[in-house]
């Protein structure tokens, strides 16, 4: 009982010694610096994440206009190819980097339409126009191995890289590769007037065409009767995307040139391909054009737009619907007698330039 009452009164004596309430303060006082030092860090944190989201933004923007100081404004047409032959070495790289390797699933959504539309085709024929380096057309082949694949491109260059993956990945059997301009088939028309084909693909192609309705007609006239025609394009996305819309938007119209200018060496080339996804039409207006088009062996029926990528890639597929050879021959015709009257009243206004102006001014909105 001693020694209990001793350490009782040693313990009560510790307790109101002034050190342990020295000790106290000290604990509140560290309690409320180690406070501060939290309230600090997460201010810190909070700094350096929109920083680090903030400063190579404006980094972009900066070398964007450093970079295309100086540089032409490029022309909207590039249906030749010259542009692409001279990004050929380096664009599947740069498509990787500038997409984030994300195009490589939106070539397979787009193949995997295909696919279910031809199930019940024995050996299909399909088309891939802008066929570029093969990507689609290859991934045709490797889904379809039944299918027969064509890829037409207008840059030679293109199709050579495009030629050695084929070899590499030993699709020589299946895939062809040939230089056309989406704009004139008649090579295509003339070798295939017997069997056309079941299918067609565009993908990142019908953007730079500046005569969209020649080409899509002269698509249009290679394809079957009920044909599925799946065109994958990229556009800018809307107020309706929200904030990742607006995201979406700037990664277009600044990162984009910047770093494909850069990965290139090519910033006119780059500064086209921002300039041509703001200028194409919206996929409301783009889908509408489609349909509106009335070409000599039919018309198109746009069935569904599918978005991706917060409404900046979508992928339309299409219908074909064809004249029958009758009809056809019928159109060329009456076309030819109207022609014919023409010729033979030069004094009176032409029925034929009437069509004509109607045509174009029709067009000239697609």
């Amino acid at each position: 009982t001693r020694t209990v009452s001793i350490s009782l009164k040693f313990l009560f004596n510790r307790i109101r010694s002034p050190s342990i309430f020295t000790l106290t303060r000290r604990l509140q006082i560290i309690n409320h610096q180690s406070s501060l030092f939290l309230k600090m860090a997460k201010s810190s944190v909070t700094v350096w994440s929109v920083s680090a989201i903030l400063l190579p933004l404006l980094v972009a923007i900066v070398a964007h206009f450093v970079l295309f100081d100086g540089v032409d404004q490029p022309q909207m047409d590039h249906g030749s190819g010259s542009m692409f032959d001279m990004i050929a070495g380096r664009y599947d790289m740069i498509n990787r980097v500038l997409a984030l390797g994300m195009d490589v699933g939106w070539r397979k959504t787009m193949v995997a339409q295909i696919k279910e539309h031809v199930l019940e085709v024995p050996h299909p024929r399909i088309l891939d126009v802008s066929t570029g380096t093969a990507d689609v057309a290859l991934l045709l082949a490797a889904d379809m191995p039944q299918a027969t694949v064509l890829g037409i491109d207008p840059s030679a260059n293109m199709l050579d890289i495009g030629r050695s993956k084929i070899q590499q990945l030993q699709r020589s059997n299946q895939v062809t590769l040939e230089k056309h301009d989406a704009r004139d088939l008649s090579g295509v028309l003339a070798k295939s007037s017997s069997a056309l084909f079941d299918a067609a693909t565009m993908a990142f192609g019908i953007r730079n065409v500046p005569e969209r309705h020649i080409a899509l007609c002269q698509i249009h006239s290679l394809l079957k009767k009920d044909a599925r025609f799946c065109i994958l394009e990229f556009s800018e996305p809307d107020e309706s995307f929200g904030y990742m819309g607006a995201a979406v938007r700037f990664f277009i119209r600044h990162v984009i040139p910047f770093v494909g200018g850069i990965l290139s060496g090519a910033p006119r080339e780059y500064w086209h391909l921002q300039k041509s996804i703001k200028e194409f039409p919206s996929p409301k207006q783009f889908a509408k054009q489609i349909q509106q088009l009335t070409c000599d062996s039919g018309t198109f029926h746009v069935d569904q737009v599918h978005q991706l990528m917060y409404g900046s890639v979508q992928i339309y597929s299409i219908n074909v619907e064809r004249r029958t050879e009758a009809e056809i021959v019928s159109v060329d015709e009456i076309e030819q007698e109207s022609a014919d009257e023409n010729d033979k009243e030069p004094g009176k206004s032409s029925s034929s330039s009437e069509t004509t102006t109607t045509t174009t001014t029709t067009n000239e909105g697609i």
